[in-house]
């Protein structure tokens, strides 16, 4: 389809834009990048009277250091601050942000201004924004205004700017240093719009231990919003299984409760504590049997299989898990790899007696880089007498940072721009794998974000520069 008519304005100035807006083009759009607004007005979802074309207004894209702040105008193309080595250095958080954001050829010509101005729930800039406590700078006739981003964004695709106003510029503050960060987004493939998105931020104080966070979720709700009660548990350095259920229990809904239920049950036989995997998934099991979930019973039985617990499994539990605690451990690992799901695969195989396919599972698990259950996997190849190298397999020495042959792969398509999903499918693995490889990606470079460990693997010449 193509737009409905309408009147192109090419503005010089701000002031000549502002002109436009209180006058002849009173009901018309502004055009910055044009990668949410040009679809609409193909689509002809949106029909304004005219457009007002501020890419013609000259010295609104920067990226500059100005006292304890980021000064960042509104013009500013997202590919510019996508390879800002000011942004990598000072703002990480906005720096993991940005490559999520669609594809290169969005990122190209879309703008920062247009993105915040838009308010699109699932944009990864307003979330980012809102934890980085930024200030949005307005003008409009009156002058200029700062307006903090928590305050900006007022719901679906509606804003705190006045209809006579224009975003200038954004300012991110200095004064506090994050210890840590991380923004992640769920979304049904790489490109496409954020179901559920989470900006987090750690402060610390001169013990190194947690003083504050902030955390902004985004995309499932009409505008980022902060999880007070969240940064609350953080700051008050609840363990963060007990945070996870805390939030999760009171709902009392199966979907919310089982994965953090398995969740601990996996992290409490990681570390050897068998004893915590009953009292961590007895009522999700209990809500499970109550309401007959196949999955979630598989899941937590064969947990709590693995901790030692006999018990009588019901005999409506899903595959593979029903097969794994029937005691089929080569038929089970077979089932998970048809699935694309090698780590339980190798966990299947791990629950064996015989060193066969103990020795199988200690291979798929080093080479997933999952070194605590290869731990435990090796342990038991001792018990029975069997000899297990200790240290990096030859593979993994051939490199100064010990990364597995497989870490090696995905480290090589993280630096051609893919996204976790993307790796998954380029590599037949589930996402939760890649999760585990880039954490250990990250882990073993010393590395905050993708890329930064893409920059320190080219700096070993373990991939070549782009």
């Amino acid at each position: 389809m193509k737009p409905a008519p309408f009147l192109y304005y090419r503005a010089r100035s701000i002031e000549e834009a502002l002109d436009l807006l209180t006058g002849t083009a009173a009901n018309g759009k502004l055009l910055a990048g044009g990668q949410s607004l040009v679809p609409l007005l193909n689509l002809r979802l949106a029909r304004p009277e005219a457009l007002i074309d501020l890419n013609g207004i000259p010295g609104l894209s920067y990226i500059r250091s100005e006292a304890n702040e980021i000064a960042i105008g509104a013009l500013t193309r997202q590919r510019e601050m996508e390879f800002s080595e000011l942004l990598a250095k000072e703002l990480p958080l906005l720096a993991e942000a940005i490559p999520q954001i669609g594809h290169p050829a969005i990122r190209n010509r879309g703008t920062l201004g247009g993105s915040l101005a838009h308010a699109d729930p699932a944009a990864e800039l307003p979330c980012a924004l809102t934890a980085l406590d930024a200030r949005l700078v307005a003008v409009g006739p009156g002058g200029e205004r700062a307006i903090r981003a928590e305050d900006f964004f007022t719901g679906f695709y509606a804003t705190a700017l006045a209809d006579n106003e224009i975003l200038k510029e954004v300012r991110i503050p200095l004064e506090k240093r994050a210890a840590g960060w991380s923004f992640v987004e769920f979304a049904r493939r790489h490109g496409d719009f954020a179901l559920a998105e989470v900006s987090v931020l750690l402060f610390a104080d001169g013990g190194g231990r947690c003083a504050s966070a902030r955390v902004v979720a985004g995309g499932s709700v009409e505008r980022p919003i902060r999880l007070t009660t969240v940064e609350t548990l953080i700051q008050d350095e609840i363990s963060p299984g007990a945070q996870a259920s805390t939030l999760a229990d009171p709902t009392g809904e199966l979907l919310r409760i089982a994965p953090v239920a398995a969740a601990r049950a996996e992290v409490a036989w990681l570390q050897g504590e068998f004893s915590e995997v009953p009292e961590v998934t007895e009522a999700a099991l209990d809500l499970a049997v109550q309401m007959q979930s196949k999955r979630v019973l598989g899941e937590l039985r064969t947990w709590r299989r693995r901790a030692g617990l006999q018990e009588a499994v019901e005999p409506f539990v899903a595959e593979p898990y029903a097969v794994e605690l029937a005691g089929e451990w080569e038929r089970a690992s077979a089932l998970w790899a048809e699935l694309g799901c090698p780590y339980e695969s190798a966990l299947a195989l791990a629950d064996a007696h015989s060193e066969g396919p103990l020795r199988r599972a200690h291979e798929q698990l080093l080479d997933l880089g999952a070194r605590p259950a290869a731990a435990i996997v090796a342990r038991r190849l001792r018990e029975r007498g069997a000899r297990v190298a200790r240290g990096p397999r030859p593979a993994t020495r051939r490199n100064p940072a010990n990364l597995t042959t497989r870490e090696l792969e995905v480290l090589r398509l993280v630096a051609g721009g893919l996204r976790n999903a993307e790796i998954a499918q380029r590599l037949f693995l589930s996402p939760r794998t890649v999760d585990h490889h880039v954490s250990a990606i990250l882990r073993k470079l010393d590395a905050g974000t993708r890329g930064e460990a893409v920059a320190a693997a080219q700096r070993m010449g373990l991939i070549q520069d782009r």
